[in-house]
Protein backbone atom coordinates (compact mmCIF):
# COMPACT_ATOMS: atom_id res chain seq x y z
CA UNK A 1 0.00 0.00 0.00
CA UNK A 2 1.38 3.59 -0.76
CA UNK A 3 1.65 6.21 1.51
CA UNK A 4 -0.97 8.41 0.22
CA UNK A 5 -3.31 5.76 -0.34
CA UNK A 6 -2.76 4.66 3.69
CA UNK A 7 -3.28 8.33 4.13
CA UNK A 8 -6.50 8.59 2.22
CA UNK A 9 -7.73 5.60 3.90
CA UNK A 10 -6.67 6.69 7.67
CA UNK A 11 -8.61 10.18 7.16
CA UNK A 12 -11.93 8.12 5.68
CA UNK A 13 -11.75 5.95 8.48
CA UNK A 14 -11.05 8.83 11.13
CA UNK A 15 -14.05 10.83 9.27
CA UNK A 16 -15.98 7.78 9.76
CA UNK A 17 -15.55 7.61 13.43
CA UNK A 18 -16.30 11.73 14.11
CA UNK A 19 -19.52 11.21 12.00
CA UNK A 20 -20.60 8.00 13.93
CA UNK A 21 -20.00 9.24 17.39
CA UNK A 22 -21.52 12.28 16.12
CA UNK A 23 -24.43 10.77 15.69
CA UNK A 24 -24.68 8.23 18.62
CA UNK A 25 -24.13 12.02 20.64
CA UNK A 26 -27.21 13.73 19.50
CA UNK A 27 -29.74 10.19 20.22
CA UNK A 28 -27.82 10.14 23.51
CA UNK A 29 -29.06 14.05 23.87
CA UNK A 30 -32.04 13.83 21.91
CA UNK A 31 -33.83 11.32 24.40
CA UNK A 32 -31.95 12.98 27.13
CA UNK A 33 -32.94 16.07 26.60
CA UNK A 34 -36.60 14.88 26.73
CA UNK A 35 -36.27 13.74 30.40
CA UNK A 36 -36.66 16.82 33.19
CA UNK A 37 -35.42 16.08 36.64
CA UNK A 38 -35.03 12.48 35.91
CA UNK A 39 -38.81 12.15 37.18
CA UNK A 40 -40.31 13.22 34.41
CA UNK A 41 -40.28 12.49 30.54
CA UNK A 42 -42.49 14.30 27.38
CA UNK A 43 -43.26 11.98 24.75
CA UNK A 44 -44.68 12.94 21.84
CA UNK A 45 -47.03 10.87 19.06
CA UNK A 46 -48.78 11.55 16.62
CA UNK A 47 -48.59 15.19 17.59
CA UNK A 48 -49.56 14.37 20.85
CA UNK A 49 -47.75 15.33 24.22
CA UNK A 50 -47.64 13.57 26.85
CA UNK A 51 -45.97 14.06 30.10
CA UNK A 52 -44.75 10.65 31.82
CA UNK A 53 -43.41 10.27 35.57
CA UNK A 54 -40.23 7.82 34.97
CA UNK A 55 -39.89 4.82 36.78
CA UNK A 56 -36.19 3.61 36.43
CA UNK A 57 -36.02 1.32 39.98
CA UNK A 58 -37.13 -1.72 40.54
CA UNK A 59 -39.38 -0.29 43.42
CA UNK A 60 -40.82 2.24 41.46
CA UNK A 61 -41.32 -0.53 38.88
CA UNK A 62 -43.32 -2.66 41.13
CA UNK A 63 -45.43 0.10 42.40
CA UNK A 64 -46.22 1.54 38.73
CA UNK A 65 -49.23 3.83 38.90
CA UNK A 66 -50.99 1.16 41.52
CA UNK A 67 -52.80 2.40 44.32
CA UNK A 68 -53.60 5.83 42.81
CA UNK A 69 -57.34 6.23 43.49
CA UNK A 70 -58.30 9.46 40.74
CA UNK A 71 -56.92 9.64 37.35
CA UNK A 72 -54.16 12.73 37.53
CA UNK A 73 -54.34 15.75 36.07
CA UNK A 74 -50.95 16.81 35.83
CA UNK A 75 -49.44 13.48 34.03
CA UNK A 76 -50.90 11.40 31.53
CA UNK A 77 -48.80 8.04 32.78
CA UNK A 78 -45.58 6.19 33.33
CA UNK A 79 -42.30 5.70 31.70
CA UNK A 80 -40.65 2.55 32.69
CA UNK A 81 -37.10 2.57 31.74
CA UNK A 82 -35.16 -0.93 32.31
CA UNK A 83 -31.29 -1.45 31.88
CA UNK A 84 -31.80 -4.80 30.01
CA UNK A 85 -34.40 -5.81 27.27
CA UNK A 86 -36.36 -8.58 27.90
CA UNK A 87 -39.78 -9.96 27.41
CA UNK A 88 -42.07 -8.09 30.04
CA UNK A 89 -45.57 -8.46 31.42
CA UNK A 90 -47.11 -6.32 33.62
CA UNK A 91 -50.40 -6.81 35.42
CA UNK A 92 -53.22 -4.03 36.97
CA UNK A 93 -53.57 -5.53 40.72
CA UNK A 94 -54.88 -2.32 42.10
CA UNK A 95 -55.04 0.13 39.25
CA UNK A 96 -58.70 2.02 39.37
CA UNK A 97 -58.24 2.79 35.65
CA UNK A 98 -57.56 1.29 32.15
CA UNK A 99 -54.18 1.91 30.77
CA UNK A 100 -53.14 1.73 26.88
CA UNK A 101 -49.31 -0.22 27.51
CA UNK A 102 -46.77 0.35 24.85
CA UNK A 103 -43.81 -1.77 24.40
CA UNK A 104 -40.77 -0.16 23.14
CA UNK A 105 -37.37 -1.46 22.21
CA UNK A 106 -35.09 1.85 21.93
CA UNK A 107 -38.21 3.96 21.72
CA UNK A 108 -39.69 2.60 18.96
CA UNK A 109 -42.69 1.16 19.39
CA UNK A 110 -42.97 -2.63 18.87
CA UNK A 111 -46.63 -3.57 20.09
CA UNK A 112 -49.61 -1.77 22.32
CA UNK A 113 -51.90 -3.83 24.76
CA UNK A 114 -54.61 -2.62 27.12
CA UNK A 115 -55.28 -3.56 30.28
CA UNK A 116 -58.83 -3.03 32.09
CA UNK A 117 -59.12 -1.19 35.63
CA UNK A 118 -58.47 -3.70 38.56
CA UNK A 119 -61.60 -5.70 39.27
CA UNK A 120 -61.57 -7.56 42.59
CA UNK A 121 -64.36 -9.72 41.29
CA UNK A 122 -62.55 -11.00 38.03
CA UNK A 123 -58.81 -10.84 39.47
CA UNK A 124 -55.76 -9.66 37.96
CA UNK A 125 -55.25 -9.10 34.15
CA UNK A 126 -51.64 -9.28 32.38
CA UNK A 127 -50.45 -8.86 29.74
CA UNK A 128 -47.14 -9.60 27.68
CA UNK A 129 -44.20 -7.64 25.38
CA UNK A 130 -44.76 -8.86 22.19
CA UNK A 131 -40.72 -8.86 22.27
CA UNK A 132 -37.61 -7.51 24.25
CA UNK A 133 -38.26 -4.16 25.32
CA UNK A 134 -36.03 -1.58 27.74
CA UNK A 135 -39.00 1.31 27.88
CA UNK A 136 -42.73 0.68 27.91
CA UNK A 137 -45.27 3.14 28.20
CA UNK A 138 -48.37 3.37 30.62
CA UNK A 139 -50.94 5.60 29.06
CA UNK A 140 -53.99 6.64 31.15
CA UNK A 141 -57.07 6.32 29.63
CA UNK A 142 -59.43 9.53 30.33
Amino acid sequence: MSRSTFITTLLIFCFSVVVLLGYISFGIYKIESKMHDNQWFVYENQGIKYNLKVANSPDQHRKGLSEIKDVPDDYDGMLFVFEEKEVKTFWNYQTHFPLTVLWMEDFNIVGQSFLPAYDESVGAKTVTSPQRVNYVIELIEK
